[in-house]
């Protein structure tokens, strides 16, 4: 049997000692690790019921609530099913994160991101293009007008006739 040990004229074993420790310093986390049935925190409450009845010195509607309130937990098991609810959306979430993984749908927006990209780099490539034969098409306009300024200048020389545009 586990040993007992005194605190203010009160027994208490080290079960509910280890269990108010660990309870104290992270509870979420000791619940959720805890063995099922929870055996530390129920252990503990029974203690607290106990000390509730009896020795507490609390005025009387505030030892009845109290009580209450441990009962209540002890009986509707509120911990537990809070455990329980945790687990069940934890794995929820766990099924949601593999069924998006798994879906068609993220392969198909992965091809259609792949597609935008491959169709932004063409875009760029014939923009690049564009302004290449603009400039080129700027220099054969700048070449022609100097030819056809040669030419102008030629044919006054030689006809000695001024000639417009050509």
């Amino acid at each position: 049997m586990s040993k007992m040990i005194e605190r203010d004229e009160h027994m208490v074993s080290s079960t509910v000692l280890e269990a108010v420790d660990l309870y104290q310093k992270d509870p979420v986390q000791t619940a959720l690790e805890e063995e099922k049935g929870l055996p530390k925190l129920n252990a503990m409450l029974q203690e607290l019921e106990g000390v509730l009845e009896g020795k507490m010195e609390l005025g009387e509607r505030e030892r009845e609530k109290r009580l209450e309130e441990v009962q209540d937990i002890i009986e509707n098991e509120k911990v537990k099913k809070l455990r329980e609810d945790y687990h069940r959306t934890e794995t929820k979430i766990d099924e949601l994160k593999k069924e998006r993984k798994e879906s068609p749908l993220l392969e198909k927006k992965e091809k259609l991101e792949g597609s935008i990209e491959s169709k932004k780099s063409e875009k760029s490539e014939i923009e690049r293009k564009i302004e290449k034969k603009e400039d080129e098409l700027e220099e054969v306009s700048v070449q022609i007008d100097e030819k056809s300024e040669e030419v102008r200048e030629k044919v006054d020389s030689a006809l000695d006739v001024q000639v417009e545009d050509l």
